[in-house]
């Protein structure tokens, strides 16, 4: 009986942080640094309930959310054959745009 019960719980807690996820935008005003940070915040705790989100999800979540002012590089990067990926550099959080060769 417990177990169906923090099942249940786990599967609604990784429904509101995808939710939360997909719909993250950039404020205006916000620095880049930090919507990346809450954008990998939430990506790293999805994955800390057995949710994990790939490196492509990341890139389309980040992409999605950026403000206006992004349009340019959102469209030239969208445009692109090779792919894009997140990655953990020397233990702090970095976005890393990197070709997948």
């Amino acid at each position: 009986m417990l177990k169906g019960l923090y099942e249940t719980t786990n599967t609604n807690w990784i429904l509101l942080l995808r939710t939360k996820l997909l719909s993250l935008k950039m404020e205006e005003n916000e620095n880049i640094s930090n919507f990346i940070s809450c954008v990998k915040d939430l990506s790293d705790k999805l994955g800390d309930i057995g949710a994990k989100v790939s490196s492509t999800d990341l890139v389309a979540f980040t992409l999605n959310g950026l403000v206006k002012d992004y349009e340019i590089f959102v469209s030239s990067l969208s445009a692109r054959e090779k792919q894009f990926f997140y990655m953990r550099r020397r233990g702090r959080r970095a976005l890393i745009w990197a070709l997948v060769v």
